[in-house]
């Protein structure tokens, strides 16, 4: 995709050397007579008997000229082909009339059938060149368009099945009566889980674009990790608990990283949910930060499915989610997730890194962000 892009009609430089290949390929012809016998017939035709009271220009203005019609031809840019091929209707047009100006005023016979061909060849190929650059662009804004819709129908299905639990938790609750401390607890940590995964959502798909067009100015400041970690861990524990599943985290007291607290904060609390989100009932979510050749990380690791390489690199693009499985309705979402994560860790200088399964076990996924030190 990114070679297509940079190697592309509008990239003048392409043209360039395209129109002068097929300059130097006609010149070719020229050189070696190919040509020579239509050229004649061309001239013999325009002056009739009268050939011998003109000039004929010499094969090397012949090529001269050859190689600036291709120039001309490869300067002019037309989006649309059908441009293009006015545009060189033109250009033949104009040339006949210099070589029809030239041969009355000067009686000067310039090559005919060259530069003609050179236009006609030119032309074609640029136009097949705007063509298949229009049909590329319209497959992009396509594919947009398909990955809009899809964000949308993601959007709506993530929104309306957390809102929805909010919803059940407060008709319990109304429905409930006199129902014990414990249950209501449990209720209200429900509620709170749906409500945190939608005001994350919600900033995600804020902060993104801003993060993306540098709209975001980051409050760095030098913390202490562990607290951080606390912090982010402490704020996903009622879903981790509702889900079964338990948090650990080992990391050095001493370990310091300069970030935007609240952007960090959101990067572990993104990386959380998603472990809690595809982690193995019953099993451990653990959080590990250390230091290595003057970086901090930070790794999330959980047991459950492993994801394949090739959807590995996906998974940092916006809009897109889950393992790679159009059939887990559980792991719908928008994907809004690892992508604020990777845009927010490049912020900061820093990267970040998918590894599965998640060593040394042979399942599961383990996240790390890698920041400078200082």
């Amino acid at each position: 995709m990114e070679l297509r892009q940079t190697i592309s009609y509008h990239t003048r430089w392409v043209r360039v050397l395209c129109c002068l290949a097929l300059g130097i390929g006609i010149g070719n012809a020229v050189f070696f007579g190919v040509l020579s016998a239509p050229e004649r017939a061309l001239r013999d035709y325009v002056v009739y008997s009268e050939a011998t009271l003109f000039r004929y220009a010499p094969q090397s203005v012949e090529i001269m000229i050859l190689l600036a019609v291709c120039l001309m031809m490869a300067w002019i840019r037309f989006e649309r082909p059908v441009l293009m091929v006015l545009s060189g209707a033109g250009m033949v047009v104009g040339y006949v009339f210099v070589y029809m100006t030239v041969l009355l005023s000067l009686e000067y016979v310039l090559p005919g059938v060259a530069p003609l061909l050179a236009i006609v060849a030119c032309s074609g190929m640029l136009e097949t060149m705007a063509w298949s650059e229009e049909r590329y662009r319209r497959k992009v804004l396509e594919d947009i368009d398909s990955a809009r819709q899809q964000f949308i129908d993601m959007l709506v299905h993530d929104l309306r099945r957390r809102v929805s639990a909010v919803l059940t938790s407060v008709s319990v609750l109304e429905n409930g009566g006199q129902a014990s401390r414990q249950a209501s607890e449990e209720v209200l940590s429900t509620m709170r889980a749906s409500a945190d995964r939608i005001m994350l959502l919600v900033n995600d798909l804020l902060d993104i674009r801003k993060i993306e067009e540098g709209a975001m100015a980051l409050d760095l400041e030098h913390l202490p990790l562990r607290p951080l970690l606390q912090s982010a861990l402490s704020e996903t524990h009622d879903g981790a608990t509702i889900a079964g599943l338990s948090l650990e985290l080992e990391c050095d007291d001493r370990l310091t990283v300069n970030v935007d607290c609240g952007i960090f904060g959101r990067v572990m609390e993104n990386l959380l949910w998603n472990a809690v989100q595809h982690a193995s009932r019953g099993s451990l979510i653990l959080v590990s930060g250390g230091a290595n050749d003057g970086t901090v990380y930070v790794a999330v690791g959980n047991r459950g499915a492993t994801i394949e390489a090739a959807n590995r690199e996906r998974l940092f693009r916006a809009f897109t989610s889950g393992h790679g499985d159009p059939h887990n309705v559980a792991a719908e979402s928008t994907g809004l997730g690892l992508s604020f994560c990777r845009l927010a860790a490049e912020a900061h200088g820093g990267t970040i890194s998918l590894d599965s399964p998640w060593p040394p076990h042979a399942d599961g996924v383990c996240v790390t962000v890698t920041l400078p030190a200082e």
